[in-house]
């Protein structure tokens, strides 16, 4: 490199610098040990910036000598070339000499080849190459730093969850791993700061061109309650444990912390590290409990599961008043132990009568059941209630047949009174029949006389049905497509009966695959609610006359001509204004509400307890009221005089 230019690198100014390439500045910052990151200003900076620190210090003209003979030995071959070609002439040697001694060829004459000038050359050459080792070992080697070990260095923002110290650790591990020296160890630290701490860095860490002293003056300025020591007047123990007792919310710990009477913010730690032990000591003692007592009520329920009328029959059951199997505690006539808490068991004949009739298996009469309707008992209807429900399946669940309450049953019986009205249903999309929603019967029924002719008939294989005095058998089952207002549905397995009381029967099994709600009227019509129809609640009518429902058939009422809305009765030419409606207290008091919780208006904070009210403008379009605050308290008369006026 020239004069001229070592002369232009040496420049305290950066404007000489520019006509230089980077490669040329990156060359210069190369050889002071220098980072090489940023665009050309940055390194023309940081050129200058080292000069006038070299100049300072006095060494700046020992830079352009070290320029010289480092730009120089650039130009000489290297060490390792050296070498390399030593250890090759070497191996040729050896090869000559080699060939020599056992070469069957004939032997070269004594002129061409000297023993004694082979082992000095050789002596020669093993010399040279230990000096050349020696040499270049004596020289530090420099890792340049990239941009991928520089960059795993963590960000240092300076923040309160941030350690300085464990941040300057790692740059010490890093740069201990990658050889830095300590100018380029300080260089790559500053370029890992942002926030609070690069604006120290550019206030104060910049006069610190020393590795150690810049990381002595960073880990003073930012390790962990480095503010709260250096304020002025530091907070006491005592205060600081205050405050902290005082941010406790539940007064039973808030008084036992108190209590201890610590003298400093570590003892009351540890104090409470102990009392936070005893507390989780506690509450897993609590769970355990918890859980045996689960475990043991469990056990008792176990061997004393409740009657379920649906489910179990009662001569499985064991009375809970004397372990007595055969009837369940509720039906047991006798009375209670001696020491017992169990009460006297209420309507006793009652229960007897029950008892009797659940052991003898026997259905009670008809009559009895329908004595309120004249004791006329004809055929077979349907009770759709939940107690008939109930009560029906307590007698198969007690009778002496070998049937269970499993079987499918159809539970009806008839009286003369319409109780449940009959429905419109439409089956095969073309026929019309009379049927009655039953909920309670477990499955679809037909009259055999209702199938259509076109239907495959299937042998019926699901054994007999549970009717209340007895049992009937399917003829057959079919699949049909039943359409009830506007529900339609494919039942996939409908029974064929000989006898029924209604051509058809739509059970539990129709209500639950259309996902239907069935509900009486008073009136007897049917309200069924689907999910799935266009209409969520739709009537179904009844057929028969008890319906209170009459539809006159009276022709419809003529067209009325309705008068034209008169939006502004009063003129525009006129000049009158309609006085404005005066609020009552009530709603006085509500506008003041919303206007307070809308914000348009505030009590007011003045010391004097100047009231506010409210001024009507009727001029005023956007702003017919307005809020006025009352200083001088001589517009509003109402106004309540202060105990100490202003004047």
């Amino acid at each position: 490199m020239s004069t001229n230019a070592d002369n232009i690198f040496d420049s305290l100014e950066s404007h000489p610098l520019q006509n230089l390439t980077i490669v040329q500045l990156k060359k210069e910052l190369r050889f002071r040990n220098l980072s090489l990151t940023g665009n050309k200003n940055d390194l023309m900076l940081r050129i200058v910036e080292d000069s006038n620190k070299r100049k300072n210090e006095g060494t700046l003209d020992e830079l352009n000598t070290l320029r010289m003979q480092y730009f120089n030995d650039e130009e000489t071959p290297s060490d390792r070339n050296l070498l390399m070609e030593i250890e090759s002439l070497r191996k040729q040697i050896e090869l000559l000499s080699n060939s020599a001694t056992q070469s069957p060829l004939p032997m070269p004459p004594p002129s061409q080849i000297d023993p004694n000038f082979a082992a000095i050359l050789s002596t020669l050459m093993e010399t040279q190459k230990q000096f050349l080792e020696r040499q270049a070992n004596s020289n530090v080697i420099q890792i340049t730093s990239t941009n991928d070990t520089a960059n795993s260095i963590q960000i240092f923002k300076g923040e309160i969850i941030e350690n300085a110290l464990e941040w300057l650790k790692e740059i010490e591990k890093i740069s201990t791993l990658a050889n830095w020296s300590d100018e380029l160890k300080l260089t790559n630290a500053i370029s890992r700061l942002l926030g609070s701490v690069k604006n120290w860095q550019l206030t104060t860490g910049k006069n610190f061109n020393d590795w150690i002293t810049w990381k002595t003056a960073l880990a003073s300025r930012f390790k962990w309650h480095a503010l709260l020591e250096k304020a002025p007047f530091t907070i006491p123990q005592p205060d600081r444990i205050s405050m902290i007792i005082g941010d406790i919310t539940e007064e039973k710990w808030q008084i036992a912390f108190a209590a201890q009477n610590s003298k400093t913010v570590e003892e009351l730690i540890d104090r409470t590290t102990a009392l936070d032990t005893i507390r989780s000591a506690k509450q897993e003692h609590k769970k355990h409990s918890t859980k045996s007592q689960i475990r043991s009520s469990y056990t008792y329920d176990e061997q004393r599961r409740k009657y379920n009328p649906i489910t179990d029959d009662v001569r499985d059951i064991t009375c809970w008043r004397y372990e007595i199997k055969g009837h369940a505690s509720f039906m047991c006539s006798l009375p209670p132990p001696r020491g017992s808490t169990i009460a006297q068991p209420r309507n006793t004949s009652r229960q007897n009568q029950y008892y009797n009739s659940q052991t003898s298996a026997q259905f009670p009469s008809s009559s009895s059941s329908t004595s309120s309707n004249n004791h006329a008992l004809v055929e077979t209807t349907s009770l759709n209630s939940s107690n008939s429900r109930r009560n029906n399946n307590n007698r198969n669940s007690t009778s002496g047949r070998s049937t269970t309450a499993n079987n499918p049953s159809i539970n009806c019986i008839r009286t003369q009174t319409n109780r449940r009205a009959l429905i419109p249903v439409i089956i095969n999309n073309d026929t019309e029949i009379q049927a009655l929603c039953d909920p309670c019967a477990d499955i679809t029924v037909i009259q055999e006389s209702c199938v259509p002719s076109d239907i495959v008939i299937h042998p019926w294989n699901d054994g007999q049905f549970q009717v209340v005095d007895h049992e009937i058998k399917s003829i057959g089952w079919i699949s049909l497509n039943i359409i009830v207002g506007n529900v339609e549905h494919m039942m996939p397995k409908i029974g064929i009966c000989t006898q029924l009381p209604f051509k058809l029967i739509l059970g539990f099994d129709w209500q639950q695959q259309v996902q239907a709600r069935c509900t009486y009227d008073p009136n007897g019509s049917l309200c069924i609610s689907t999910p799935t129809s266009f209409h969520l609640y739709e009537c179904i009518h009844a057929s028969k006359p008890s319906i209170n429902c009459v539809a006159l058939n009276q022709p419809l009422l003529d067209d009325v001509t309705l008068p034209e809305a008169i939006f502004n009765i009063v003129s525009s030419e006129t000049n009158l204004i309609p006085k404005p409606t005066e609020l009552s207290t009530t709603q006085q008091a509500q506008l003041d509400a919303k206007w307070l919780k809308q914000g348009i208006c505030r009590h007011s904070n003045s010391p004097y307890a100047a009231p506010t009210f409210i001024v009507d403008q009727p001029f005023h379009e956007s702003t017919p009221r307005r809020v006025v605050v009352d200083f001088s308290r001589t517009i509003n008369p109402i106004t309540k005089i202060d105990p100490h006026p202003i004047d």
